[in-house]
C-alpha cells in the first residue's frame, strides 16, 4: 500500500506531462549539426570540493500583500530572478545555480508564496497568474527599471515566459529567459490542451497520442479532482508520504539520474513544505485541481523573435518529457529562430542539479553572448 501511495504521489507532485511515456517512445531527433541541437554529456556531475565549499545566501524576507515572503540575494552586477517549480524552493532548486550566476550578476531566489520558506495562507488562490503577479511585483521593487533575467524550472520556467510577457507589455522588458525542463502547466490538466496545441501548429504529420491515450487520461484527471479535493485524504497521504526515506527515494528514482546529487540538506528542504502539515494540504489541494493556468506558448509567441530565449532539457526526464509539445515547441523554435537556443543535456527533471557543471557552462555561455557590458 505504501509503495502504490508513493507512486500515486509522486505522479502528480512532479509530472507536468502526463503522456511521458507515449513521447519517450518517439524516436528522438539527432542532427547534431542544427543550431541549438547539440546534445551535451557530463562523464561525472558529482560535486567537486570547490564548489561544496560554495554556499548560497541565507533567506531575506519581505511582504507581499500582506503575506510574509521569502528570497535569497547573491553577487553584483546586472540582476538574474531564479524561480523554482512545485515542491521547490530556492534552494532546492537553485542550490547549485546561485555560487555560479553570483560571479557576474546579483541573484535573486524567489519563495513563491505558499512554498520554500513563504507563508502558507489559506484564504487565497494559487496559481500561475498569482505567481506571475508576485514574480512581475518583486522584479519591479528589487530590480526597478533594470532589466532582468528570468530563470524558471518546471511550471517555474511558464511563469518566467509569463513574467517577461508582462514585462514587455509595461515597458520594463526582461533581458532574456532560460527554461530548465519547462512544464505545460500547473498540474497535469494543461497536458491534453498542450498536445492539442501541438496537434493544430505541427506540419510534420505525426500523429498525436492514441484517441484511447486521451479518454484514459481525462478520466484519471477526474479522478485526481475528486481524491484531492477531499483534505482528509491527501493529508493521510501527505503524512505517509513525508518522510526522509521516501523523499530520498522519489528523488533518486523519478526524479534525478546521478544519486549522489540527493544529499541529506536536499531532502530536508523537500520535507519542510509539510511542515505545518494543515497549511501544506490545502496548498498542494490547490495545485492539483484548480486551474493549470496558461500554456507556455501564448507567452513565447508574445515575445519579440530577437528575444534570448534558452531551454536546457534533461534527455532522461521521465516526468516532462523532451519528446512533449513543450520540448517539441523550443526545439523547434530554435531551428527558426536564432535568438532561442534548445540544449538536451543527461540529467533528469531537474537538470540545474543534476547536472550542475554543464547546465552553469550553458548558461553563462548563453549570458555572455548577449548580456555585455
Amino acid at each position: 500500500m505504501m509503495r502504490l501511495l508513493r507512486l500515486f504521489f509522486l505522479t502528480q507532485v512532479f509530472a507536468f506531462n502526463p503522456l511521458h511515456q507515449y513521447y519517450n517512445r518517439i524516436d528522438r531527433w539527432t542532427n547534431l549539426k542544427s543550431r541549438g541541437q547539440v546534445q551535451l554529456k557530463l562523464a561525472n556531475n558529482a560535486l567537486s570540493a570547490e564548489e561544496g565549499d560554495l554556499s548560497i545566501p541565507p533567506v531575506s524576507r519581505y511582504t507581499w500583500r500582506g503575506h510574509s515572503c521569502a528570497y535569497r540575494k547573491m553577487g553584483a552586477g546586472p540582476p538574474i530572478l531564479l524561480v523554482h517549480g512545485f515542491a521547490g524552493s530556492s534552494f532546492n532548486c537553485w542550490r547549485s545555480t546561485f555560487p555560479e550566476l553570483a560571479r557576474t550578476h546579483t541573484v535573486y531566489g524567489i519563495d513563491l508564496l505558499g512554498l520554500g520558506a513563504s507563508d502558507q495562507p489559506g484564504d487565497i488562490e494559487y496559481g500561475i497568474d498569482l505567481w506571475t503577479a508576485q514574480c512581475e511585483d518583486f522584479a519591479l521593487e528589487k530590480m526597478g527599471s533594470v532589466p532582468p533575467i528570468v530563470v524558471g524550472h518546471s511550471f517555474g520556467s511558464s511563469i518566467a515566459l509569463e513574467v517577461a510577457s508582462k514585462l514587455q507589455e509595461k515597458g520594463t522588458p526582461a533581458r532574456a529567459v532560460a527554461m530548465m525542463n519547462c512544464g505545460c502547466g500547473m498540474n497535469n490538466k494543461n497536458g491534453l490542451p498542450a498536445e492539442n496545441w501541438r496537434r493544430e501548429q505541427d506540419s510534420d504529420g505525426e500523429a498525436a497520442a492514441p484517441a484511447w491515450q486521451f479518454a484514459i487520461f481525462g478520466l484519471v484527471l477526474k479522478i485526481i479532482d475528486v481524491v484531492f479535493s477531499q483534505k482528509w485524504l491527501l493529508s493521510q497521504i501527505l503524512q505517509r508520504f513525508a518522510t526522509a526515506e521516501n523523499v530520498r527515494g522519489a528523488l533518486e528514482n523519478s526524479v534525478y539520474i546521478n544519486p549522489v546529487r540527493v544529499t541529506d540538506d536536499l531532502v530536508a528542504d523537500y520535507l519542510e513544505l509539510a511542515k505545518n502539515k494543515d497549511a501544506a494540504v490545502e496548498v498542494l489541494r490547490q495545485i492539483y485541481t484548480n486551474d493549470a493556468g496558461p500554456l507556455p506558448f501564448p507567452a513565447a509567441e508574445a515575445l519579440p523573435e530577437e528575444f534570448p530565449v534558452l531551454a536546457v532539457w534533461g534527455d532522461q526526464d521521465n516526468l516532462a518529457s523532451i519528446n512533449g509539445p513543450v520540448g517539441r515547441y523550443f526545439r523547434d523554435r530554435a531551428k527558426r529562430l536564432g535568438a532561442t537556443r534548445f540544449e538536451e543535456i543527461s540529467a533528469g527533471h531537474v537538470p540545474q542539479d543534476d547536472a550542475p557543471e554543464l547546465t552553469n557552462r550553458i548558461l553563462s555561455e548563453w549570458i555572455a553572448g548577449f548580456d555585455q557590458p
